[in-house]
């Protein structure tokens, strides 16, 4: 096998006028080899421009997935405090029920208590009117204190 590489490899010399053959076949190998070069650098050019065109968008997707990730972190924080926000309201809900509960007790007994004086009331009012017909100015004396008293604390109780 030979290694080297002759002029006659890359050009034919058969013809009449070999030298002016090998001028055409140089002219049309560098004519060949300016367009190769021409294309090159032409694709090398468009291959920079479209390097710097994915840049620019590699960039635009980088601000964009920064963007979202502050978004989605002020989401989650925003979230979080929402969050805390519900479980206060769910206590103080808890505790107001627990305080409308002990109203509710509050006024049942207030009612209870209510529901007593006046039976005490309407108690003293027949027997001072039972007394008055009997005339006993001590126990008449005594009655109206009572119903005074008892006046006096229903009132504090409403």
């Amino acid at each position: 096998m030979q290694d080297k590489f002759g002029w006659g490899d890359l050009f034919d010399f058969s013809g009449r006028n070999p030298i002016n053959t090998a001028v055409k076949s140089i002219e049309t190998l560098e004519a060949a080899y300016q367009k190769l070069a021409s294309n090159l650098t032409q694709e090398a050019i468009r291959i920079g421009l479209a390097q710097n065109q994915l840049e620019q968008s590699l960039g635009k997707l980088v601000a964009q997935i920064r963007a979202t990730n502050l978004a989605s972190e002020n989401g989650r924080k925003t979230a979080a405090g929402l969050a805390s926000d519900i479980d206060k309201q769910a206590r103080s809900y808890d505790g107001l029920t627990a305080a409308q509960k002990g109203a509710e007790t509050t006024n049942k007994a207030v009612q209870d208590s209510l529901a007593g004086l006046r039976k005490q009331l309407q108690a003293d009012r027949a027997e001072l009117l039972a007394l008055g017909q009997a005339a006993n100015p001590e126990r008449i004396q005594q009655l109206a204190v009572s119903i005074l008293d008892t006046k006096t604390k229903s009132e504090q109780l409403a």
